[in-house]
């Protein structure tokens, strides 16, 4: 399945501006735009920068983390799973929170600050 139409692909090769091109290209690629055209996941506002798979999406998540999973067996590692979401502490001592705290998602618990870093939009 071409990512983009022969239009496009044609507007490409006659780019004057490789920069512009570069950007173009990648806007095809975008794995938000495709997953969605491609019915693998979806997004929701319930749940901003967290993505729904879909039965397709599912599968190859899964198809994955399968191969990761045997990476780590045949590497000699060991696989631990930890939380998303961390005290607003750790990001001070990281340093992210002086860095990224304005694009985090950050939640009140208990009069305590929680935050992770992973938004994507």
């Amino acid at each position: 399945m071409a990512a983009y139409t022969t239009d496009e692909a044609r507007q490409l090769s006659v780019s004057p501006d490789p920069i512009k091109e570069h950007l173009h290209q990648a806007t095809l690629y975008d794995h938000k735009i495709l997953g969605v055209k491609q019915e693998l996941i979806i997004h929701h506002e319930w749940s901003p920068g967290s993505w729904f798979f879909l039965p397709h999406g599912a599968r190859i998540y899964n198809k994955l983390m399968d191969f990761i999973r045997n990476q780590y067996r045949d590497r000699g590692y060991q696989e631990v799973i930890s939380p998303n979401v961390f005290n607003m502490d750790l990001w001070v001592q990281s340093g992210h929170a002086k860095h990224y705290k304005e694009d985090m998602f950050v939640l009140e618990v208990f009069l305590l600050l929680f935050a992770c870093d992973f938004l994507e939009e």
